[in-house]
């Protein structure tokens, strides 16, 4: 009798440990995915990859575009965003330019009440980056990231009396979680999902939320095909 007692219980202990080293590889393998960025998808376009590399791609806006900086009390508010140039370079990953336009800056919460003497040069802002494919508990990402010094620049005009630094270097990156796949693809950017990803962007030394819908589709020989992220 005592020796199935100690067999029963080291066969419990045997399952409680076997248990915990499951959770353990579960919670260890999510931070890793979160930490470098998700796991690394692919692009398909009609359910092939090889379909993608030279593949164009254009995007637009729905709506205003919020680019939040609550630190210096400061929300750049958009008319639209373009993607241009946008280009497949393999099934991994895209360069795109990314044009916001109509940016006027304004105070936090107040999308009314423009920041005096704050006049953006131009009136837009241009980013170059990078469009990874990415994958996260079976859902599609896009994680857009730039040159380690730079993804571009903000400038405001001097001489006005702007209270903010004139001249604003932006650097990391942004995810973006595909809501919709086909055709088009609805791209969301906000606070939550910039979080997921432990991703950063930064205007100077403080850092900025994307908070964006862009609807993306292909054109070229491609327009009008149906591609996802898998």
């Amino acid at each position: 009798m005592k020796s199935n007692k100690l067999r029963i219980r080291a066969f419990g202990l045997t399952v409680m440990a076997a248990l915990g080293l499951l959770a353990f590889t579960a919670v260890a393998a999510q931070a890793e995915n979160l930490t470098d960025g998700g796991k690394e998808g692919l692009f398909q376009i009609l359910g092939s990859s090889g379909l993608v590399a030279g593949a164009a791609l254009v995007g637009k806006s729905e709506g205003h575009i919020r680019i939040l900086e609550p630190s210096r009390n400061l929300t750049i508010l958009c008319g639209t965003l373009d993607f241009l140039e946008g280009k497949f370079l393999n099934d991994k990953e895209a360069l795109v330019k990314i044009l916001y336009l109509e940016c006027v800056p304004l105070v936090f919460g107040k999308e009314t009440e423009k920041i005096a003497g704050c006049n953006l040069i131009g009136g837009d802002i241009t980013t170059t980056l990078l469009a990874l494919a990415k994958k996260h508990e079976g859902k599609p990402y896009m994680l857009l990231e730039g040159d380690p010094t730079t993804i571009g620049m903000i400038e405001y005009e001097s001489g006005k009396g702007c209270p903010l630094p004139l001249k604003n270097t932006i650097t990391g990156s942004v995810v973006g979680e595909v809501k919709t796949v086909g055709v088009s693809q609805l791209l969301q950017f906000d606070e939550t999902i910039q979080k997921l990803f432990q991703d950063k962007i930064n205007y100077g030394t403080n850092e900025l939320i994307l908070d964006a819908s862009v609807v993306l589709e292909l054109t070229g020989s491609h327009v009008g095909c149906s591609w996802a992220i898998v």
